[in-house]
């Protein structure tokens, strides 16, 4: 592929991207939970994975140990998150969502699920289906980009 193609591509997902950011709304505070995005992301991870340590969330989010630390901390102060000692390993401790943050990240499930079937029942199924195949490909190749994997030039 040309080179000149190639920034083509690179012009155009950018745009996209930052359309898709001002369209959910990331760059501005109108979460109703008063909580960062970064934040909102550690509640969903807890929520489908049960419990994890901040190791595992650190690999999870892709963010430094001392942000997760500083995250979690915040969210054990605010009761959403609660941290157990690991009954198998002592060094560990065990993260998991208290009542009152399965009460939000619910909200936050509801609040996305409204916002992606609003935008999904603009468009017909089989642009539902290049949507949701497109997003896993960028995704993919982002993360392959992270992890060094060979590239296709």
């Amino acid at each position: 592929m040309p080179m000149s193609d190639l920034i083509q591509h690179i012009l155009k997902v950018r745009e996209s991207s930052r359309r898709i950011v001002r369209e959910l709304g990331l760059l501005g505070n109108e979460s109703p939970y008063d909580l960062p995005l970064s934040f909102r992301h550690v509640l969903i991870e807890l929520d489908l994975r049960v419990q994890l340590t901040q190791l595992e969330l650190t690999e999870l989010l892709i963010l430094d140990k001392s942000t997760v630390s500083r995250m979690v901390k915040k969210l054990i102060n605010y009761k959403l998150v609660a941290a157990t000692i690991d009954k198998l390993d002592k060094r560990y401790k065990l993260l998991t969502l208290t009542a009152a943050g399965k009460k939000v990240v619910n909200g936050i499930h509801q609040s996305a699920i409204v916002n992606v079937r609003r935008a999904l029942k603009t468009v017909s199924i089989h642009d539902r289906e290049q949507i949701e195949r497109g997003l896993r490909l960028y995704a993919m190749a982002l993360e392959n980009a992270r992890l060094g994997v060979a590239t296709h030039e």
